[in-house]
């Protein structure tokens, strides 16, 4: 899938989206017909790094040195990777009923993703 189709399954109307975090995948990928993997940039942790540096700074009395702190920034840019699941739904029913079936059909895909 090329970034415009990834585009495109993004805004499709109506679906149900849920983002789960921690699993990684290279590329979208459709597990079903209608229901898609779309890997998004990761979380990261900079404000995790943050807060601990500055515990161990100001509670500690430890010394965090900037080249240290600048090497765990750049860590973490790539930790906690998301995976947007995403349903395209029928338009033909309820909301709730379409909710309560992407919720069915992301049972399993959303174990594998998390």
């Amino acid at each position: 899938m090329n970034h415009l189709n990834i585009f495109e399954i993004l805004k499709q109307r109506p679906s149900v989206h849920k983002l789960c975090y921690g699993g990684f995948i290279q590329e979208a990928l459709q597990l079903k017909e209608n229901v898609y993997a779309i890997p998004l940039k990761a979380l990261g942790f900079v404000s995790e790094a943050g807060y601990a540096s500055q515990y161990v700074v100001e509670i500690c009395g430890g010394n965090v040195e900037q080249k240290q702190f600048d090497s765990l920034l750049k860590q973490s840019e790539n930790a906690l990777p998301v995976i947007a699941l995403v349903v395209v739904l029928d338009g033909e029913c309820s909301p709730e009923n379409m909710e309560a079936d992407a919720e069915k059909q992301l049972l399993i895909p959303e174990k594998i993703a998390s």
